[in-house]
């Protein structure tokens, strides 16, 4: 086909298709000028003096946001684009809409099993959320949760829609249970879907690689001191019994005993300490050495629990993320 039978082909592929509720398919070439648009009145129209056309006739590909507001309208409202540059043609390809209806374009079949896959412990799990307590994603309950209360009376959605992000701790009860169990939830929001997403799990299973730390370290310090005091006895037992031997000959000493010797018995210390004092004996001089003995036993305990980021995956987008800026039509 001919490059003009190729192009109208693409306008009816282009102009066919919506995204969201208002987002359409238009193409601006590297000068702003548009291309092609669902509006014929707009197709010859050079838009380069807006920043976002700006931007996309610097970038040409990825992901774009920015406000834009229609004739008519009194306030600008945030949209976001994707753009492709096809350079045979000079056309930047944009498929753009509305942030407010990034909801609409999202497949929640193609993540929920992804969500559901999360455990934590041995009953937690990841659940999503709106702002209004429509649950979009939850393993067990569905409808609106509004009105859900812990066993204190607190609203748990509620609080969680006005507060957006952080966590939160209180008792639940589920069908069939006799008592409340006290649970954690840590959850964040996501402005562009307005979900709020969590994770939640029983405060007993959060902790229990804790408690199995401590009842690691608890055995090992019991099995030190099993076997390091009876070793600590035996050696104090054996620097002061020839001590008390030493103790007992200068006691006899002092009495005008002065044939009293030490028996050479070791060649340790004490056993020189013997000598020192057999030598000097005649002379009535005293000979003491320091023994100094130090059993150092130090306990390191290297390890430790890892925190929550739960981040929960980020839902898929329609679009890659890329810049900070919001993205739309051009001609509104």
């Amino acid at each position: 086909m001919t490059e003009a039978e190729a192009k109208a082909k693409l306008r009816t592929i282009f102009f066919s298709q919506t995204i969201g509720k208002t987002g359409y398919i238009y193409c601006l070439d590297s000068s702003g000028l548009a291309v092609e648009h669902p509006r014929p009145a707009v197709v010859g129209v050079n838009f380069s003096a807006f920043p976002f056309i700006q931007e996309q006739i610097r970038r040409k590909e990825g992901y774009l946001e920015y406000e834009w507001k229609n004739p008519g309208e009194t306030t600008p409202r945030p949209k976001a684009l994707y753009m492709t540059f096809f350079k045979p043609w000079d056309w930047i390809i944009s498929v753009s809409t509305y942030r407010e209806e990034f909801r609409e374009l999202i497949d929640i079949s193609e993540f929920k099993d992804s969500i559901l896959s999360l455990n934590f412990g041995k009953t937690g799990y990841s659940y999503v959320i709106d702002s209004k307590g429509e649950v979009v994603v939850h393993p067990v309950l569905s409808g609106n949760l509004w009105d859900a209360r812990d066993a204190d009376g607190i609203y748990l959605v509620r609080h969680q829609s006005e507060t957006k992000t952080g966590k939160l701790v209180y008792g639940w009860r589920n069908p069939g249970e006799v008592r409340y169990r006290e649970k954690i939830v840590i959850y964040n929001y996501i402005p562009d879907y307005d979900w709020i997403v969590a994770s939640t799990c029983y405060r007993e299973e959060f902790y229990a690689p804790l408690k199995s730390l401590r009842n690691i370290v608890f055995t090992t310090v019991l099995v030190i001191l099993v076997l390091v005091l009876p070793t600590t006895f035996s050696i104090a037992g054996g620097i002061t019994r020839p001590l008390r031997q030493l103790e007992n000959r200068l006691a006899r000493a002092t009495q005008g005993d002065f044939a009293a010797r030490m028996d050479l018995t070791s060649k340790d210390e004490i056993g020189n300490l013997a000598v020192y004092y057999n030598r000097f004996m005649d002379r009535l001089e005293t000979y003491s050495r320091e023994i100094q003995a130090e059993v150092a036993q130090r306990r390191q305990t290297a390890e430790a629990l890892k925190k929550a980021r739960n981040s929960s995956p980020r839902p898929f987008m329609p679009v890659p993320a890329g810049s900070s800026s919001p993205t739309g039509r051009p001609a509104g």
